[in-house]
Order: structure tokens, then sequence, then C-alpha cells
């Protein structure tokens, strides 16, 4: 057995100045570590390792201990060889060191090395620029050691940046050709391109700004001189990628810089490379590229044609190969990938698919940009697609799919309808073709575009009635046309579900009119195998339309039959298909199961929710019915969901502030009025819901071969058909026996739950009999856990739960003990209750034995979301296989080593089961919250406690408050034990803002929804939290900010907890405003762009908008012209926002429009610096267009330049004031008013204009305004006299001593001397535009408490109209009461009818105050 007086005798040879007994340390400890058994210094390394606390000195018998002894050893032997140069072995004992301290098998914990991984990773750069032999040894550590994040933390920014350049400067080296002629040289190059990519996709923390300088710049050089195309360039090019996922949304223009060098590199090699995986990175460096959205902007030199040309070159000469489709012999139902694509043509087609929109988009506003030596395209590209998709080209097929699905709604219509009509003209030609040489890829793809086609009906709103009569004659055409095909293709699966999938669709949606179908079609093939998902939508779908409501002879035995067919479903439950390369276990959804069989038996599909509207409720039960069904674009793998959330983030595109994107409404439009039907006739329904009872109870009888999943499946479909069929009863008012409670069927299910129960204690009991449980945790072999704790069980459990109605087992009425014991009486604990009680003593078990079991990772260290992008590097061609255990899994789960393969199994036990738990836990929250203490109580496992922690934030609520302090204190715990990790601040973020979502309710889960300027927060909002655990978890969340949140992914997590605490408890949350606001300037985009949306919960909750908006302004970081009541930043002061990043100003505009749409106080204010900001900044006139749409939209205006028009007086005023020039004005008219020649503009702003200038005496503005109008000045000032005049008369009138002077010298004189004016001729155009006056007055009325000019008090207005109409009399013929003489007959009743009528016209048309 090694000692710690050996390993301390180790120490101190290696640190010793003697190379002999150096040498001799090293030998020693290279064979302690290949060792097995007692004789290897591992097992004592980690038990003394394991007994460290932070505090403590590191010994020297613990893995950081000799970890520093090691390194200085090699620096030494380093030193002391410089003549005959470091021996080889050095770096191969480290790399050998270091993989044995993060091998988990052994006591199952992790970070053994993290108190000294700061000096690990600087002895790695010291030894890299020192000798570069050690470059291959030393370059495997790094890409050992980086993906787990919490040591990549702790290397610094300085060493990173170091790293970074080191091997930044070898990828030019390879770039500029340096010859690698040995096949040793070549390996060593590839290894190092490996490592920088691995350094770009694990950065500690934020980029610095020069870093990222230096990225750029070096990948234009690597990329502008680069010519090789084999797996190096491949790996340069994923680098790229990395960078652009990673931090592309905070190069800003940079972007475009890069693609300039790129460009060359990727058309030659796009067009001459065979290397599919090179091919694939080049699809996502477009993607990323067209999601930023710079190139697509600035467009220089026609890179978006270009990018068309590429794309339509490979979608022209390549086809998709549908899998599966050769083998159209019955397969039974088993064909693997059917109809699905490759990761490779997924991600082509989602390119395809951007390049066409974007294009499409340009061609529609005529903005079409293209090389100088190139000729202008002339055909339109959706004239493109719809010629190659009636010629069944399937890869144009597919994009067209996809075009639709991610775009549809923002697709001209009339373009959709012509496609529909060609592709209907055509169908049963490429039917026929595909038929005749028995390849099916291009009658697939067309039914698949028919099938988006489809969603696109319910956008229709502008098309003429004629229009929607052809188009239903297409629809009707194409429906006949299947019915006739489906008989010959009985043999060809995909085409069969492709089919009906389409008849479903078009059925649902009321595209056909419904009709009847013959007996014979029942008789399909299909109709006599186990039914698919996309059946048994058909057959839901069909059988609720009111056409099939007619029940003939022979109908109810034919859905009596059907019914049989349907439930064949229950037989073959094990059906295992590939999805996106993993094998899963098929289940079809009870919720689609429950469908068809009361489609068939009650003729209607039940409501979810009879609080509902008719309407609300069959859009909602349509859209749960259609989303069971797979679709074939969103079929991924892990790696790929999580590469398109990472695209996803990268989006820029100015469609983000419009209406949300089809591809997230169309399936709730699919299928729209299945509900909308009258239930079949009580004598048939009865039959058919008697013998539906039957089969049921069929199947009760034989569930004994049945496992966990299978029972739990059975459970959610029956309590699902008994809730239907309970909507039927109370509709008809009668009962069926099998079917109430106490009935047959009530009391199966209670038996089914009861048999569930009975497995799960079978199998807690063989877990406490110590001497089983001891064989169990020693051996591999299989063992009843595969069946009982597995995802199949949880989505079982999870899909019973959801039943609607009594069914969940808590209602009134519904299942509690035994049977119903209200109204049987029965006593005992309810059922659900026992099997929550049994799965928590399971748990616990399960977690004692995987802790006795070594080679398993109890106490792994806790995943997150944000760290599923730092994924290891494993290369065949390297044959490096790098352990599994580094790093978080991107599953959440924890690794298990090959020699704990079963103990793992216990940890699969553990964390299916808590998630069982809390699926009850939603049903019986309180009961399954004191469960959960207990297990926190009980078990020392750290992944056990996390988990525990987790399921009771999601289960806090307003009944299960008395909790709530339970769960700080948990929360706190773990602080202690974690609070140097990130990854547990960020799991306690997590859990914080999971409790505040519950707290906050239903109805205000998120702030991404329109927030309503009267739906805002009251400041006399009594605090849900009791005041003192309140405290206590703001207290928390500050000290989790105070330790410093190093990812970005951990600060957006605080954003949404912040504004979350705000909008509950605005008492305990107000001290995390500072620390929220701060984040408006954090260097991250995606943590200030969630801000922008976050921050409007201050204005929800808190008064003072005006302060609010002051100290927003103080920390966008950004300097903006600002006119408020306070302050005044004049244009003279601000710096240009290229000075500043331009991505800072990107999110500084978000931010300020989304206070804008919420905050009526502040509304002018914002308006007018984001008005300013795009006239300074012409680069950001499309975003600064794009929000004030948005904000138009969200107040009911039919666009922006409506919404201006209301606006446009306060903004004006504040331009004159804040000194910004008139030209820049002219420039945006486009954005505040449309497309206006610059004359037409002015003269629709003079009326606001010119009065400020007058007010402010700004002669030289005035003089280019009459020249830019080509009128002279004083034809200008008369022919706006009255709007000038009413503009300046209540400051006369009512203003301030000093306001009173400016505006009298300006009507006494100043205007007076611009116009050539003398009084009498004032007086006399006074007179002549006395009502004009009046109407400019009443339009200039306010009725805020202070209003902003132009606008005045209704005193001051009042004042004025007095003043103008009364004017011209002697005094002693003045009103002595409120109102006005009006000697003149200015408010003669006509006069008054119009100006009340113009009035009301704009009061209507405003759609605020």
């Amino acid at each position: 057995m090694v000692t710690v007086e050996d390993v301390e005798e180790l120490n101190g040879k290696l640190l010793s100045e003697r190379a002999k007994l150096r040498e001799e340390g090293l030998k020693e400890l290279s064979s302690y570590l290949d060792a097995v058994g007692g004789v290897s210094l591992c097992p004592l390394l980690d038990h003394q390792t394991g007994l460290l606390q932070p505090s403590d000195r590191i010994p020297s018998a613990t893995w950081p201990g000799m970890l520093h002894a090691l390194c200085q050893c090699i620096v030494s032997e380093v030193i002391a060889s410089k003549k005959r140069g470091p021996k080889p072995a050095l770096p191969k004992i480290l790399r050998n060191f270091i993989q044995k301290a993060e091998d988990t098998g052994r006591s199952g914990k992790t970070h053994f090395l993290l108190r000294k991984m700061k000096k690990l990773f600087q002895h790695i750069l010291d030894m890299l620029q020192a000798v570069p032999l050690f470059g291959s040894d030393y370059g495997h550590i790094l890409r050992l050691l980086l993906p787990n994040v919490e040591y990549g933390l702790r290397m610094g920014k300085k060493i990173y940046n170091d790293l970074l350049h080191f091997y930044l400067e070898k990828a030019k080296e390879i770039a500029h050709g340096h010859a690698f002629e040995p096949s040793i040289a070549k390996e060593e190059a590839f290894r190092n391109m490996l490592t920088l990519l691995c350094l770009l996709q694990n950065p500690p923390g934020d980029v610095s700004p020069h870093v990222r300088e230096e990225i750029v710049e070096s990948f234009c050089e690597i990329f502008s001189l680069l010519r090789i195309e084999d797996r190096i360039a491949k790996k340069l090019v994923s680098a790229l990628n990395a960078v652009l996922l990673m931090d592309g949304l905070n190069l800003g223009a940079d972007v475009a810089k890069l693609h300039s060098s790129f460009r060359p590199f990727m058309v030659r090699t796009w067009l001459t490379t065979r290397d599919r995986e090179l091919k694939d990175e080049l699809v996502l460096y477009a993607r990323a590229q067209l999601k930023l959205q710079y190139t697509v902007m600035l467009d220089e030199g026609g890179v978006l044609e270009e990018l068309m040309g590429l794309v339509e070159k490979e979608l022209d000469q390549t086809g998709i190969t549908v899998a599966g489709m050769h083998r159209y012999g019955f397969d039974g139902g088993r064909e693997e990938k059917l109809g699905s694509l490759s990761r490779s043509e997924r991600g082509f087609l989602e390119l395809a698919a951007a390049t066409l929109y974007e294009v499409g988009k340009r061609n529609e506003s005529g903005k079409s940009q293209l090389h100088e030596n190139k000729r202008q395209r002339k055909e339109n590209v959706y004239s493109m697609i719809k010629d190659r998709i009636s010629a069944g080209k399937t890869y144009w097929q597919g994009a067209f799919c996809l075009l639709i699905r991610n775009y549809g709604s923002q697709l001209p219509y009339c373009t959709m309808a012509e496609c529909l009509e060609s592709i209907a003209r055509n169908l049963e030609r490429i039917i026929c073709e595909g038929t005749n040489v028995r390849v099916f890829d291009a009658p697939v793809w067309t039914i698949r575009c028919l099938q988006e086609l489809s969603t696109l009906a319910p956008l229709a709103t502008s098309a003429s009635s004629d229009a929607l009569a052809k188009e239903q004659r297409r629809w009707q055409s194409i429906w006949e046309l299947l019915l006739h095909w489906l008989p010959l293709l009985n043999n060809v699966p995909v085409m069969v579900e492709e089919m009906f999938r389409l008849l479903a669709i078009l059925t649902a949606m009321h595209l056909v009119p419904a009709s009847s179908v013959s007996h014979d079609f029942w008789e399909l093939q299909p109709f006599s195998e186990v039914p698919s998902g996309n059946l048994l939508y058909f057959t839901a779908a069909f059988f609720a339309s009111a056409g099939s409501q007619t029940v003939a002879r022979g109908d109810t035995e034919l859905r009596g039959k059907l019914l049989e067919w349907v439930l064949t479903s229950l037989d073959s439950q094990e059906i295992v298909r590939t999805k996106g390369g993993s094998t899963a276990v098929e289940v079809v959804s009870p919720k689609l199961l429950c469908g068809a069989l009361m489609a068939l038996g009650a003729g209607f599909i039940p409501l979810p929710s009879s609080s509902q509207t008719s309407s609300q409720s069959s859009s909602y039960n349509a859209h749960y019915l259609i989303e069971e069904l797979d679709h074939w674009s969103e079929i991924y793998a892990q790696h790929d969901r999580k590469q398109e959330a990472e695209l996803d983030m990268l989006d820029r595109s100015l469609s983000i502030f419009s209406a949300p994107s089809n591809s997230t409404t169309h399936n709730r439009q699919v299928a729209m009025a299945i509900t909308r039907s009258n239930p079949l006739p009580r004598s048939s329904g009865d039959v058919l819901l008697q013998r539906l009872s039957e089969l049921f109870l069929v199947k009760l009888n034989k569930v004994n071969p049945l496992k966990l999943p299978q029972l739990l499946h059975l459970c959610g479909v029956l309590s699902h058909c008994i809730f239907g069929v309970e909507c039927s009863i109370q509709r008809r008012g009668q009962q069926l026996p099998d079917w109430c409670p106490k009935g047959r069927l009530w009391v199966g299910l209670v038996s089914l739950l009861e048999t569930c129960h009975t497995l799960l204690e079978d199998w807690r009991n063989q877990m406490q009999h110590k001497e089983l449980t001891a064989a169990i945790a020693s051996k591999t072999s299989q063992t009843p856990i595969l069946q009982m704790f597995t995802p199949a069980t949880l989505s079982a459990l999870s899909s019973f739960l959801a039943a609607p109605g009594r069914i969940t087992l808590v209602g009134s009425g519904g299942i509690a003990g035994k049977l119903d014991t209200t109204s049987c009486g029965g006593g005992g604990a309810p059922l659900l209750g026992e099997l929550l009680r049994t799965i928590s003593e399971t748990v616990t078990l399960a977690s004692d034995v995987a802790a006795k079991a070594k080679g398993t990772r109890v106490t792994a260290d806790i995943a997150t979301e944000e760290h599923d992008g730092r994924h290891q590097l494993l290369d065949a061609d390297l044959d490096e296989v790098l352990d599994p255990a580094v790093g978080n899994t991107t599953d959440g789960k924890s690794a298990v080593s090959k020699k704990g393969q079963n103990s793992g199994l216990y940890l699969q036990c553990m964390e299916v089961g808590l998630q069982m738990m809390t699926e009850i836990g939603f049903v019986l929250p309180d009961m399954t919250c004191g469960h959960l203490m207990k297990l926190f109580t009980a078990t020392n496992a750290g992944k056990v406690r996390w988990d525990v922690m987790t399921s009771f934030c999601k289960l806090i609520s307003g009944s299960t408050m008395t909790h709530l302090a339970d769960v700080v204190h948990t929360m706190e715990v773990l602080k202690e034990e974690s609070q140097y990790e990130e990854a547990a601040r960020s799991c306690l973020l997590t859990g914080i803002n999971a409790v505040l979502l519950n707290l906050l309710g239903q109805e205000r889960r998120t702030l991404d929804r329109v927030v309503h300027r009267d739906g805002m927060h009251k400041k006399t909002k009594k605090p849900i939290i009791p005041g003192q655990v309140s405290s206590r978890l703001a207290s928390l969340v500050v000290e989790i900010v105070d330790m410093g949140l190093l990812l970005w992914p951990t600060r957006a997590k605080f954003v949404l907890t912040a504004s979350n605490f705000i909008l509950l408890d605005p008492s305990a949350g107000q001290g995390l405003t500072d620390k929220l606001l701060v984040l408006l300037h954090d260097p991250e985009y995606r943590v200030r762009q969630l801000l922008a949306k976050r921050v409007t919960a201050l204005f929800e909750t808190w008064d003072g908008h005006h302060g609010m908006l002051q100290d927003v302004c103080a920390n966008l970081g950004v300097k903006m012209v600002m006119v408020t009541e306070d302050k005044v930043v004049p244009a003279t002061e601000v710096e240009h926002a290229s000075q500043i990043l331009p991505t800072l100003t990107e999110t500084a505009i978000m931010t300020l429009g989304e206070i804008a749409a919420l905050s009526e106080k502040v509304e002018g204010e914002v308006i007018f610096m984001l008005c300013a900001h795009a006239a300074s900044n012409p680069s950001q006139r499309p975003l600064v267009h794009a929000v004030l749409d948005m904000i138009a939209k969200r107040l009911n205006y039919p666009d922006c330049w409506k919404y201006m028009d209301y606006m446009m007086g306060g903004v004006l005023t504040r331009w004159v004031i804040a000194r910004m020039p008139l030209p820049s004005l002219v420039e945006i008219r486009e954005e505040l008013r449309g497309k206006l020649e610059a004359k037409e503009f002015l003269d629709y702003c003079c009326p606001w204009l010119l009065s400020p200038l007058f007010l402010h005496e700004y002669t030289d503005e005035l003089a280019w305004l009459a020249e830019a109008m080509s009128i002279p000045l004083p034809a200008l000032v008369k022919q706006h006299f009255a709007t000038i005049f009413a503009g300046l008369l209540p400051l006369h009138s009512c203003g301030t001593q000093a306001e009173q002077r400016r505006a009298s010298a300006v009507l006494q004189g100043t205007m007076l001397v611009a116009a050539k004016l003398s009084e009498d001729e004032r007086d006399k155009l006074i007179q002549r535009h006395m009502v004009s006056i009046v109407f400019s007055l009443f339009r200039l009325c306010s009725a805020a408490e202070k209003p902003v000019l132009p606008y005045y008090t209704k005193a001051a207005v009042i004042s004025a109209v007095r003043t103008v109409v009364d004017g011209f009399l002697e005094i002693d013929q003045l009103s002595q009461e409120e109102g006005v003489v009006d000697k003149m007959q200015v408010f003669r009743p006509d006069r008054v009818f119009m100006l009340l009528l113009q009035i009301h016209y704009e009061i209507h048309g405003a759609c605020h105050p």
C-alpha cells in the first residue's frame, strides 16, 4: 500500500535540485501512475484531496500538491538540459498524470486539480513557448481540460490571450505555406488547429475587444492566403465558425470584414471540394452570416447574389434520396429514418431557404445589387422556385418547404397561390413518373410542399372571394387525386404516410368540403396494420368533421371496427425507430389516440377546458393534436439541436421586431376546427361507446406481461378517454354505466395504478435487501431498473398526469384511494401519494447504492444549459479518445466510467425518479415538497441534492408557500458548499427564477409578450412572499452576483431573476436594480439584448419614469441626444455612434424602443432620441425604423408612419431645442413619413418647426428651410402664419415671465421682420386666419399636468383662445365670465360642427392617448 510518507518522499525527489533525484522521482511517479490496486498512487491522492477544504494549505500528498511538484520538476529539467534538449518523456508523464487525476472511475469526484489550475495553464504556456517539442502532449492536455468550464475559468484572460496568440501564429504559418514535408509535421499542424478550435470554443468568460481585433485580423490574413483544402483547412473553417457562433454578435461590422477575406476561399472550395464535412462547415458559415445580417445589409459586391448562385447550382445538381424509399415492399412498418434527412442535407436546405427568402425580399423591394461585371438576374426568384418544384426537383422542394415553415407569414401570398396552382397541375404527372421508375423522392417532397402550403391558408385574409374559391377548387382536386392514388401505393409506406397526413390537414383545416368516402377506402392495407400517428390524425380529423356525422347503414359497424383497429397501437408499443441518430422507443401519444377514439365513438374531440370559449378551445385542441406528430424538419440529434439554438441566438434580422415567425404558429393553424361539429346521435353513440368500453376491458385483463412504461401509457390513454366520454355525457345529459365513477373502467384504472405501485414496491424491497444490494452493486448484469426508471416511464407518467378533468386524481369526485373516496367513502392514502412515497424511498436507496459502488459520479458537477456549447474535440484521424468525464455533458447527466456501468443505472434511477416526483408534485405539490425535503436531508450525494433543489423550486406556488423557507435554506446550504463554482451560481439563479415564475402566476409567466400600458403593477400591490423569506431570497441573489458572474449565460439568468423579483416583490427587489442597470452596457450582446426586453419591469412596477429613464440612459454606454424636463443634451455634445461600439448602440436602441412601447410618460422623449440617433447614424436607420414600427404595432397602429403623425409635434420641437441640423431631418424622412420628396416632407413639418425656430431665434435654420423649399422666407411665414401664431400665443398668455418676453418678442418683432409685415397687416392676418388659429390651439391642448412643448395645459389654451377671439374688442366689451363674446362669429354652428368632426376623426385615428 502506498502511504502519505511515500508520496511526500516522492514529492521531495521531484522538487530536488539534483538531476539524478529528479529523474528517479519521475520514474517512480510513472510507475505509480501505471500501477493498479494497492500499488497505485491514485486512490491515496483521491482520498487526501477529498479531505481538503477551500481555505486549507495544499499538502504534498494531494493531486494539486503533486501537480505543483511535477510542473516544477519539468521546468528544472528543461533549464538543466539546454544543451542536449529536454527529454520527450517529460510532457507524456504530465499528460498521464492529468488523465489519471481526471478519471472519475475511482471515486466519482471531479475538479481535483482546481486549486492549481491557473499555475498549470501558465506552465503549459511557458513550455509551449520555450520547448516546441512539447507541443503535441501539451496541446492534448489543453484539449482535455478546456471543455471543463470551471477549469477554463481559472485560466485567466491574460494566459488565454497568450495561448490564443500562440496558436493563431501557428495557423498563420500554415496559411503562408510553410512546408511540412514530413508526415509527422503535418500531423502536428493538424493537432495545433484542433487546439486552436478548442480555445475559441471555450474562452474564460468574455473576450476582450483587443483580442477580438486580433482574431479578426488573423483570420483575414489566414484565409486570404490559404490554398489547401485538406482536413487542416476544415478545422480552420470550424474555428472561424466557432468565432461566429460564440462571438459573432459582438464583432459587429467586423463580420463583413471577415467575409471579404473568406469569400474567395469559400467560393473556390464550394465548387471543387468533395469533402462532405468541409462543405457542411461552409454551409454553417453561410447560415451564420445570414443570421448576423451584416453582409446582407452592407452587401458590397453582390454577396447575396453570389451566394444565391452557389445555392442554385447545388439545388439543381443534387437530389434528396429519402431513406428507405427503395424498400417499397412491406417491412412490418419498421423502416428506419422514414423520409428523414441527413444532417448535411438539413443544414443545406436551411441555408437554401434563408437565401431564397433574402433574395426574394430584395427582389420585392427592388434593391438587387450585383457585381459590376455581372448582368442582373432576369428571372424572379419566386418564379424560379415555382418552375423547379413543379418539375419535381427534390432539393428545391425541400428548400421550399423550409422557406414556408420558417418565413411563411412574411411571404407574398399571391406568389404562394401561384406555386399551389402549379403543383396541383403537375402532381399527377410527378406521382406517375415516380411510380413508373419506383423512385418516390419527388412525389414525397411534392406532397410535403402541399402540406406546408396548406398552413398558409389562414393568412389569406386579403384575398378576394374569387381567389379563395379558386384555391378551394385546387385543394378539392388534390383531395380527389390522393384518394385515387392511395390504393395503388399501398406497398410504399412513406407515400402512404405523407398522403394521409395531407388528407388529415385538408380535412381539419376545412380546405375541402366535408365529404364521405366509400367503404372500400377503409379496407385499404394501412387500416389492417398497426396505426401510425398520421393515420390516427386523419381518423380524428375525418370522423370529427361535420360531414361524417350522418350515420348510414353499416356506419356503426365501420366505426366499431376502426375503434378496434386504433386500439391495436396499445399492443405494439416497442417499435424502435431512429430519430436524429439516436434510438428511441416510439409510443403513440395518448392525446392522439384519445382524439381518434373519441372522434369514432362520439363524433367530436373533447375540449380541454370548459372555461374557454369554443373558438379558443377548438384552436387549442387542434394545436396539440398536430403537435403530437413528428415533423421531418424537427428531428434533430442532440448536437444539431444545440447548433440550431446557437444559430437562432445570432439572429439580427429586423423580422425579430415584427410578428412572430410562421414556424411558431403554423401548427396552431393546422386543423383549426375539428372540434366544431355536432356529436353522433345518441343511439349510435351509445353503441360505439359501449363497444369502446368492452375493448378497453379486454386490454385491462391482459396487463400482466406489460412493463411499467406500458402500464402508465395505458393509464394515460384510458384517463383521456374517460374525460372525453364525460364531456359527451354532460352534453347529452345521460350516463353510461362503465364510464361513470364506480364503473368498470374506473375500477380498471385503479387496478392499473395499483399494479404500477406493486411493481415499484417490489423493486424497492429488493434494494432494501442488503445482500442483494451488495451483489447488484458489484455486478454489471442487467437489472429490473432498466424497465422501471427510464425516460419512457417518465414520459408515460407525465402524459397520464396531464389528462384533463378530474381524472388527474385530485379533482372533486376523482380517484383518491382504492376507489373514489368522495363517492364511496373509502379511506387510506391516495394511490398517487403511495406512488410518490415509493418513488422517494427508491431514489434514496439508489443514491446509497450508487455511493457505495465505484465508477459512479454521484457528486458530479452541476450541468447547466449554458455549457451545452462546450464540447470536447474527438478526432478519429488522431485516434484521440478523450475522457468523457471531463467537463459537463450536454444532456445534464453525469458521466459514468466503464468500470461502473451498472451502478450508473442507479444514477439514472435517481435522476428519472426525481423527475417523476416533480411530475407528481404538480398534482400533489404539498406532499411532494415534504418528501423532497426529507430526501435532501437524508442524502449527502451532491448531484442528488442539486437535483432535489431544482425539483423543489419548480413546485413552489401559492399552495406550497409554507415550504418556501425550506427551499431558501437548501439554496443557502448549496451556495456555501459550491460558492467557487460558476455552474453552482447558474443553477441557483435558475432555481430562484423558477420560484419567482411560479409565484408570478400563469398570466405573467414571461415579459416576452406584449405588455399593455394599462396592465402595469400597482405600487400598493401586496407582496406574495412573506417579508422575511423574501429578504433572504433577495440577499441570496445579491451574494451570488457579488461572487462574480463570469459567463454571459449566468448573467442572462440574473437578468431574468432580477426582473421577475422586481415584478413580484418591488420592496425586496429594489436592491437589485443597480446591479441590473449595470448590465445595460455588459460586454456581451446577448445579455444586453435580453435586458432590453426585461428593463421594462422597472417601468411596470414604479412611478417616476422620467428619473428611471435618466438612470437607464446613464447606463446604456452610449451618449445620445436628449431633451427632457430637467436635462438637455444637445447634438454638439454627443459623440458619433461610429466612435462607440456599433453593437452597443444597437442594444441601446432596442432598450429605448421597449420603454417607449410601455411608458406613455416618457414616450415622446424616447421617440425623439431614436429619431435623432437615426439622423446622426445612417447605418442604423433600418434598425430604428424597425423599432418604430414595432412600437406602432404594439400600440395598434397600422404602421410607424401613422404613429409618427401623432408624435411629430414633440419630435420636431425637441429637434429644434437640441440644435439638431435640419438637413439630417430630411435624410430620415422615409423613416418618419414614408417616401416623400424633400420639399413635400418639409412642408409637412413646417407647422411644427417654425414656432420653435422663431422662439429660439435660429435665423440660419429659418433661412435654410426657406431655401430648401424654394420659397422666400416672408412667403413661408405668411403661408404658415396660423400655426406659428397658435404655437406661440399660449406662451405669451400663460407662460413664465421669461417665456412671455420671448414669445412677445417673436409675435411683435422677429416674426414681423421675417415676414416683412406691419402690425396692422399682422392683425388682418389674424382675423383672416382666426378659425385656423383656434383649431390649431385646440390641437395643442394636452391632458397632462405638466405638458411638454409644443403642447399646453387646458387653462393656457383657453386663455389663448379668448385672447385671439376677443382680442380686438374694447375692454368694456370683454366677457366677465368664462367663455368668449365672439363678435366675429368664429364659433359659428357650422364651424363648430366641422371643428368637432375633425377632432373626432383625429381622436378616433389615434390608438393611444
